[in-house]
């Protein structure tokens, strides 16, 4: 999976004195959610990166489902799903002359729990390194 986000590489920058920072998608929240759970921190603090230094309803969205887990609420998946594929974010995949941005893109990307694993940003001295955690989804 390649993610390709500057604000993502922003946000990891801007977190350079956190004890632990983790990506999470929708593909991989089942993950991200188990990992936590596992690791059991005393404190999580949830940021979206957004767009171009604004907040964004995908980003908006995929933490209140983190959240929501997390805390064992329910949420509705449906619901999320309408919202995002109205955003203005998503019209690009729905547009034919944005053919750089493919329809299934946007599916993909709303596939709930399609990789069993989180990611979590490594340092190594003045490097960082996303690194992938396989997590068993089937207990």
């Amino acid at each position: 999976m390649i993610l390709k986000t500057s604000n993502g590489t922003n946000g990891i920058l801007a977190a350079r004195n956190a004890q632990e920072t983790l990506f999470s998608c929708f593909v991989n929240i089942n993950a991200t959610v188990e990992y936590i759970i596992k690791h059991s921190p005393q404190k999580v603090t949830l940021v979206g990166m957004g767009a171009s230094g604004g907040r964004c309803a995908e980003d908006d969205l995929c933490a209140e489902l983190l959240k929501n887990s997390l805390e064992n609420k329910s949420t509705d998946l449906r619901q999320i799903k309408q919202i995002l594929r109205k955003s203005a974010a998503a019209q690009k995949f729905f547009n034919p002359n944005q053919l750089e941005f493919p329809e299934q893109d946007f599916y993909y990307c709303m596939e709930l729990n399609r990789c069993c694993f989180s990611m979590r940003v490594e340092r190594k001295k003045e490097e960082l390194e996303i690194r992938k955690y396989v997590v068993d989804m089937s207990v």
